[in-house]
């Protein structure tokens, strides 16, 4: 019994494999960045800050998003350590700090660089508080998305923008 090799068939191979290449590495490079907080496990009274670090956090020119915690665990102080470039305490809204809500909202614009890229673990920011929950109490510190909670009418709560390339002239 001789087998038959179909004509063409390592072209036809080569070819899917390097249209394979290009889908994944096109949606390697355009993930959504993740935004991830550090936990802790503070004492009544204990000040300590949450760091907010990211992964795929590529070709970025914008970022806004609510952070929520509860107010009867802990009282907001501050934002410190900022890790990207015109990122500083002026980009977060505060005024809403009560309701344990605060709002960041940081474009990074420059003559010289279109964008930010970060490597994955890289801090960008910590917000600082007071524990003041009794023994057992906690809360989470994350974004933000439920209206019912935001109450600010904002259609897009999270919003992560990338540059629209120029058109080549």
């Amino acid at each position: 019994m001789r087998t038959r090799r179909i004509p063409n068939e390592k072209p036809l191979m080569k070819k899917l494999l390097a249209v394979l290449v290009i889908v994944f590495a096109a949606t390697a490079a355009w993930a959504q960045p993740t935004f991830s907080f550090s936990s802790g496990t503070p004492c009544a009274g204990d000040t300590f800050c949450v760091d907010v670090t990211v992964k795929d956090f590529t070709d970025i020119s914008k970022v806004k998003f609510p952070v929520y915690w509860d107010t009867a665990v802990l009282k907001f102080i501050g934002t410190r350590n900022y890790g990207l470039e015109k990122l500083d305490s002026s980009a977060f809204d505060r005024s809403r700090a009560a309701e344990g809500l605060l709002f960041l909202n940081w474009v990074f614009a420059s003559d010289c660089k279109a964008n930010v890229d970060k490597p994955d673990g890289t801090r960008v920011f910590s917000i600082c508080y007071v524990s003041k929950g009794t023994y057992g109490s906690t809360t989470s510190v994350g974004i933000m998305e439920d209206p019912a909670i935001l109450k600010n009418n904002d259609p897009e709560p999270l919003e992560v923008t990338r540059p629209t390339p120029s058109p080549i002239s």
